[in-house]
């Protein structure tokens, strides 16, 4: 298929236009309703404290004992992908710093 032969009805048209509005325009109304981000400080200590506590090294324990089980079986590539989310989860705490705490340059 080539953009040539692409057809778009009318239906197909307005929801795309909706689908867009929404993309620009949702973010822009969530920035002018939490100006602060005091309200979001609860949920980031939580998920903080729960990656970071027992349950969180629970499941990287989980996570690589299930990889060590597919490389006995066999199965490289799981055992890779399960050494992979347990060094995620192992590393959660910055990771999600770096999300929350991150911020843009003004220019000029």
């Amino acid at each position: 298929m080539t953009l040539a032969t692409l057809r778009v009805d009318a239906r197909q048209a307005a929801m795309l236009g909706i689908g867009a509005a929404l993309a620009l325009v949702l973010p822009l109304a969530l920035m002018a309703a939490t100006p602060g981000g005091a309200q979001f400080a609860p949920i980031y200590t939580g998920l903080v404290a729960l990656a970071t506590g027992i349950p969180g090294k629970i499941m990287v324990l989980v996570l690589f004992a299930v990889a060590m089980f597919q490389v006995t079986r066999g199965g490289f590539g799981l055992a890779t992908g399960f050494i992979l989310a347990a060094l995620t989860l192992a590393n959660i705490g910055t990771i999600i710093d770096a999300f929350f705490g991150a911020t843009l340059p003004l220019a000029g």
